[in-house]
């Protein structure tokens, strides 16, 4: 049954024009994102305030034309893999998907995103609404590049709440 819906999930990211209007997106705006880089990543426990801090090794290459990014993380102590995630930017600048496939609960999850906001410098804001254990929320995904790299916030914000971060990472290149 894994194997079923993993090949389900993937013909529906598939099946979507893979074409920005505006030549290879991830050549010609992301290309921050491609390559090697240590990455320190922080993120929010479940129901707490409480902030898990690990440190990973990603590798990012361009997959769909150049309109999307293939980034396979591995633990940065033991190297094992642990997990994939595929961005699709083909309907660029109004939508994003991320397909993420967490190898140790071998289960697969994807997220569609409208785009918010983007600027020459190729940082990008995605939205997306959502409901989980705690409610309704609004999350909101930010990148952008930096001298060494890139990073990442996840915010969310439910009814009544001011935003917070979920998850957050700062990805430094590797040396070649």
């Amino acid at each position: 049954m894994p194997k079923l819906l993993a090949m389900f999930l993937m013909i529906c990211v598939l099946s979507f024009p893979l074409q920005s209007g505006e030549g290879p997106l991830i050549e010609n705006r992301l290309n921050y994102m491609l390559g090697s880089f240590d990455v320190v990543n922080k993120n929010l426990k479940p129901g707490t305030r409480d902030y898990h801090e690990r440190a990973f090794r990603i590798e990012a290459t361009p997959i769909f034309e150049g309109n999307g990014i293939q980034t396979k993380w591995y633990e940065a102590d033991s190297g094992a893999w642990f997990g994939t995630v595929i961005s699709d930017f083909g309907h660029f600048p109004k939508h994003m998907k991320t397909l993420w496939y967490a190898e140790a609960k071998r289960e697969w999850q994807i997220n569609h995103f409208s785009v918010s906001s983007h600027d020459d410098a190729g940082g990008i804001t995605v939205i997306k609404e959502g409901k989980d254990q705690f409610g309704t929320f609004q999350s909101k995904r930010i990148h952008e590049p930096t001298e060494t790299g890139f990073k990442y916030v996840h915010l969310r914000k439910y009814p009544g709440t001011e935003w917070f971060i979920v998850d957050q990472f700062i990805a430094t290149r590797r040396p070649s």
